[in-house]
C-alpha cells in the first residue's frame, strides 16, 4: 500500500503488541490479501478492528496490478498514540505467540458472546 506506514501505539508508556496504519507519504505498506471474504467473515474483522480504526478503500499493488481493497486505518482517536515505527521483527519475537494464543481468541470469544 503506497503512501503509507505501520506504527507502534502506545498507551501512556505500554505498547500494544499490534500496530496501525496511517498515511505517510512516501511509504509503504506490504501486507496480506484475502480475497472472496464471507459476510460472517466481515463481520468478525470489523469487530476485532474495532473503533479504533476506519474500514477504508485503498489503491494496492498485487502481482503488479493495482487492485482497490479495504484497509484498516488509524481512526483519528488513535493517532495520537502512535510514537514510533512498527517492528515486525520484534513483533514475531515478543508478541505474535501471545497475539495468536490469546488475543484473537478472546476477541472471538467476545464476539460471539455479542451475538447471543
Amino acid at each position: 500500500m503506497q503512501d503509507y506506514k505501520r506504527y507502534k501505539i502506545f498507551d501512556d508508556n505500554n505498547p500494544r503488541s499490534y500496530p496501525a496504519i496511517t498515511k505517510s507519504a512516501g511509504d509503504f505498506v506490504e501486507g496480506k490479501i484475502l480475497f472472496d471474504v464471507n459476510e460472517k467473515s466481515a463481520k468478525i474483522i470489523d469487530f476485532f478492528e474495532d473503533t479504533d480504526y476506519e474500514k477504508k478503500i485503498v489503491v494496492i499493488q498485487s502481482s503488479g496490478k493495482y487492485l482497490e481493497a479495504v484497509a484498516y486505518v488509524c481512526g483519528n482517536e488513535l493517532k495520537n498514540k502512535l510514537k514510533s515505527e512498527w517492528d515486525k521483527k520484534e513483533f514475531e519475537d515478543r508478541y505474535l505467540d501471545v497475539y495468536i494464543s490469546k488475543e484473537i481468541p478472546e476477541t472471538l470469544i467476545e464476539y460471539n458472546e455479542r451475538q447471543k
